[in-house]
């Protein structure tokens, strides 16, 4: 068990994730979830259940409404990160609700849609965007963080 250190997300190359930028209402993290390979009722109407040998976790939000300089500073966090820039592939570390401690993932992050309020001279308006970190496999517990 871990002590939660005032984030959710991290990293050892980039530093903490510009949490200012999340809309709290909406983060959802859903961690150590099972994947279900190939479940059935038998005839004695028991669940049996198949299930993958390793976990994955997830971690989902949307943003306050932003501009494009905000926007660009989330984008720059994730991009410190990426060890994989086509698949959008980053190693992070966050907080696992689930087991109580600070883990590392390698994740992906999935395609993302922005819809522009408006724009000025200088800047791009937009309403929230949605986030996610989408982990490959288990985490791997750690015992520091930045």
């Amino acid at each position: 068990m871990g002590t939660f250190r005032g984030h959710f997300i991290t990293s050892s190359l980039g530093g903490v994730f510009p949490e200012k930028y999340i809309n709290w209402a909406s983060y959802k993290s859903t961690p150590n979830s099972v994947s279900e390979l190939d479940s059935y009722v038998n005839t004695n109407n028991e669940l049996v259940r198949k299930v993958a040998k390793n976990t994955r976790s997830k971690i989902e939000f949307n943003t306050i409404p932003i501009n494009d300089t905000q926007l660009e500073e989330i984008w720059a966090w994730i991009r410190a990160n990426m060890v994989n820039s086509y698949e959008k592939k980053l190693n992070i570390i966050a907080w696992n609700e689930q087991d109580h401690e600070y883990q590392q993932y390698t994740v992906y992050v999935p395609d993302i849609s922005y819809t522009a309020k408006r724009h000025d001279a200088n800047h791009i308006y937009y309403d929230s965007v949605r986030f996610a970190f989408i982990t490959y496999k288990n985490g791997i517990p750690i015992t520091t963080t930045t």
